[in-house]
Order: C-alpha cells, then structure tokens, then sequence
C-alpha cells in the first residue's frame, strides 16, 4: 500500500470521526455568510418595495413637480410666443441634479382664465344644466385628443368675438352642448363673451402626465346639492392667441399659469430615494425666472409694469421620501439589532466548534506522526520490509 492511499484512508477516518463537528461548523459558517451579504441585499429589497408603495399610494398628479400661479400675460405671451417660455422650462431641467432630472420629463403647462358660467345665448330656450367652464388653452393639448366630432377650435377674430372651445364628449353630454351651438359665458371679472363649441374630444392616454393636472379636462366634475346639480369643466379654444381666454388687459381677471414635471419617482431605489430627497429639497427651495419683467400696454392707462413671473415648485414626494427613509432607518436599526443575537451565538459556537476540530485532530494527527515514526524505525532495522516484493524476490 503506497503512502498516499494510507494518508486519504486516514484523512477520511478522520472526516467520518468528526463528521457531526465538521458539519455543524459548515453549517454556521452558511449561516454567517448569508448575514453578510444576502441579508443585506434582502433588506435593500424589502425597503426599496416600501418606498415604491408609499409613492405608489399618493396620486401621480402629487408626484409631479408643479408651480401655479395668477398672472398677468406677459407681452411674448400676448404675442402669442410660446417659445421663451418653453426655452426657459427645459433649460430649468437641463440644470438639474442628475437623479432628480432623470425622474423628471419635459415639462408642460396650461392658460386658465377665470371660471365661468355657460348660460344660453338666447333666452326662452329649453331649460340647460347649471354648467360652468375653465376657458383653458395649451400649445399641447392638440397632440393629446382625438376628435369625434367637429374640429379643433380655429383662432377667433378679436378678443371679443365668438370664440371656439371644444370639449370632451362626456362634458358637452352633460351639459347638453351641442356642436355648432352657441352659449355666452359670463362672471369671473370678465365680460360676457359667446362661444361656439366646434367639436368635442376623446383624451388620447387619460392616465399620462399631460391629464392628470387639468380638473375636467377628461370627464366634468359633476356636483349635486339637493335638486341642484352643477356640471364643470375644462373647455379649451386656440393656443394660437389669447383671444380666446378673453381681454388679456384686464386686471385682476384671475388667470392662472400652471405649470409642471411630469415626474416617475417610484421606480428608484430606498438608497437614490435618499440622495432624491436632498436634491428636491435644493431645487424646490429655489424660484426660477420664467418670463423677465415686462411692461403692457392697458388701453386708456398706457403701459403698465408686469414683474417678473418666477415659479417656485413643490411635490408630495420629498415628504413621501422622508417618511420613507425614516421607516428605513428604524428597520435597519431593528434587523441589526434582531441579528446581532444569533450571530453573535453563531460566532461563539463557531470558535467552540473549531476548537473540538483542532483538539481531536491534534490527536489524531499526532497519532498518525508516531506510527509514521515508528514503521520507519522498524524499516530501518529489518523488521519490516519496505517493499513486499522485495522479500519474496529474496
């Protein structure tokens, strides 16, 4: 028998020997691996699917960043200039952190004048719904309908004439509008004014950024108090002029500017939610230029000065993150310190374990030296012959 083969005999003996030791310690070494590195990887999942359900559960209209604001139009507006304004929004998200614009897209906006009622432009009709209008406009919107009746608003002649709006086929149902029909619109600090609703719509991707920041732009907002129902909605004329919107000269008309990054927050990590929230903080802290200081000209006031409009942004999110990061804290405090008993036992055993394994392999192997010794000896002497075959050759 060759020396190899005596020394893998006598490594399994001991294998078996100590198998009960040897397999509890492979064991807590397992054990102690996966605390290392799957339980953290366990953990980051865990609180990246928190984070995801609280963002989650807020609408989406409350992720985006939004500004909104009553304003006077600008002269670039007035000229019906939509340009600047969408220069200044995108160079805003070009200047970015990187996180934050990449949970951002390009930004949208709206011209809302004043709510209004839609009354019938000629008395003794049939009795109408009570129905009131957002005279609304976007360079946007066109892209984001369908027609199925009519046509898209054309620009009107003046900012008195009878101006076009279009509306979305459940509000012009229940307001009893008709395409073709007229009615006039009156209040809100405005004068009385007929439009013609030209065509009605269906919203193209109800659900995407665009919809979710216009109140009844989709389906009308329908109150009923009593007897007394009243119907609301966005009715949208030509983006080409603010004509549309009526007398843009007209102080304290109650006009206002919404604007707003469509954002996608949920679909980041617990760890870039961290980093997100510091970056919100620093830019929603900020106002930024949108339109530059201006001067229009007021018919029998000559001109009067517009300050400067700056949009300061705010979102849900950073409070969602925050909570978030909060919750995060506390668990991760919390498994540490659930883990730290049984790794802590591991450990301790661990040593023990070892320990055995070298006490009885100490034994073993010092038994093994000694009958090594000892067949040499007797080798040596003639007592045993090394080779077999050497003592029947003899």
């Amino acid at each position: 028998m060759s020396r190899r083969s005596g020394l893998g005999r006598l490594l399994l003996r001991y294998v078996v020997a100590l198998r009960g030791v040897l397999a509890l310690t492979a064991t807590l070494v397992v054990v102690l691996a996966f605390f290392a590195s799957a339980a953290p990887a366990a953990l980051a999942n865990l609180l990246t699917d928190a984070q995801r359900h609280a963002l989650v559960e807020i609408p989406p209209a409350s992720r985006d960043l939004v500004d909104e604001q009553q304003i006077t139009p600008p002269p670039e507006l007035v000229a019906d200039d939509w340009r600047g304004l969408r220069d200044r929004l995108e160079k805003t998200r070009a200047e970015l952190p990187p996180l934050l614009r990449s949970v951002t897209e390009p930004a949208a906006f709206t011209l809302t004048a004043a709510t209004r009622k839609a009354v019938a432009a000629t008395p003794g009709g049939p009795l109408l719904p009570t129905s009131y209008v957002n005279v609304t406009l976007s360079p946007d919107m066109p892209r984001h309908v369908t027609m199925l009746e009519g046509t898209l608003p054309r620009t009107p002649a003046g900012e008195r004439s009878t101006a076009d709006l279009v509306l979305s086929r459940a509000a012009a149902e229940e307001m009893r509008w008709t395409v073709g029909d007229v009615r006039v619109l009156t209040g809100g600090g405005l004068p009385d004014r007929r439009y013609r609703l030209s065509g009605t719509y269906d919203a193209v991707a109800p659900e995407g950024p665009f919809w979710r920041q216009t109140s009844g732009g989709i389906a009308p907002v329908v109150t009923t108090v009593g007897d007394q129902r009243t119907v609301t909605a966005a009715g949208w004329v030509s983006a080409e002029s603010l004509d549309g919107t009526g007398p843009a000269s007209v102080q304290g008309s109650q006009t206002r500017l919404k604007l707003w990054y469509p954002a996608t927050p949920e679909r980041l990590t617990a760890a870039e939610g961290v980093a997100l929230v510091d970056e919100l903080s620093a830019f929603t802290r900020t106002a930024v230029e949108l339109v530059p200081e201006s001067e229009v000209e007021v018919p029998g006031e000559g001109f009067v000065r517009v300050p400067a409009g700056m949009a300061t942004f705010s979102t849900e999110t950073t409070g969602v993150l925050r909570e978030a990061d909060d919750t995060a804290v506390s668990l991760t405090s919390l498994t540490a310190m659930l883990a730290s008993a049984p790794v802590a036992a591991a450990l301790c055993v661990l040593v023990l374990a070892t320990g055995l394994v070298r006490s009885r392999s100490g034994t073993v192997l010092a038994l093994a030296r000694a009958t090594g010794r000892l067949i040499e000896r007797l080798t040596e002497h003639g007592v045993l012959v090394a080779d077999p075959r050497a003592f029947f050759a003899s």
